[in-house]
């Protein structure tokens, strides 16, 4: 579980950049956050979602749940009448978290789609591939011939010169004459 080095991470990064000096009157946020925060995670689904698929969705849950966890131990703080940090350090607590718990998704996610996109191309010849259509459609069925790595999507054909040229996922557009002049 990550998370039991992220949140303590964000803490120490949020004390660093103002009140270092001051983090042994905060020693409880530590134990708070990490009591608070991994239920949270865990009623809210943070460890149920596929890494792999992991969209932009991804960071707007995640600052909501960082946001309850900031707010739950708030609250338990103040009901234990503990010395409180300034608004400004909860708030930097929750961007800094929120950044790091979304930082360290999307690494998983690219690290994982790398690694099983090797493992599948190492074991298979995937077939060479060109999609005809650079819009919405193109895109759509590119990314899903991307991750299913039976594919080596070569370059999209479009009929609109404004797109020939360009690239789509890094991958070249091309005018439909170019077919004749593409073997590979």
């Amino acid at each position: 579980m990550i998370d039991l080095l992220l949140i303590p991470s964000s803490l120490l990064i949020t004390f660093y950049t103002g009140a270092w000096e001051k983090l042994n009157l905060y020693y409880w946020l530590f134990v708070v956050y990490i009591v608070v925060g991994i239920p949270i995670y865990l009623l809210t689904g943070q460890y149920k979602g596929i890494t792999r698929y992991a969209g932009s969705s991804l960071a707007y849950l995640v600052s909501i749940r960082v946001f309850l966890i900031t707010l739950g131990s708030f609250l338990i703080g103040n009901l234990l009448n503990f010395q409180l940090p300034s608004l400004s350090k909860f708030i930097s607590i929750w961007l800094i978290l929120t950044g790091l718990t979304v930082g360290t998704r999307i690494l998983m996610r690219d690290i994982s789609v790398l690694t099983i996109g090797n493992i599948n191309k190492s074991s298979k010849n995937p077939s060479k591939l060109a999609i005809y259509g650079a819009g919405a459609a193109g895109a759509q069925l590119a990314t899903s011939m991307k991750n299913s790595n039976s594919f080596d999507i070569k370059f999209f054909v479009d009929d609109s010169p404004l797109l020939w040229g360009r690239m789509l996922f890094g991958i070249p557009i091309k005018s439909p004459s170019d077919l004749n002049n593409s073997k590979n």
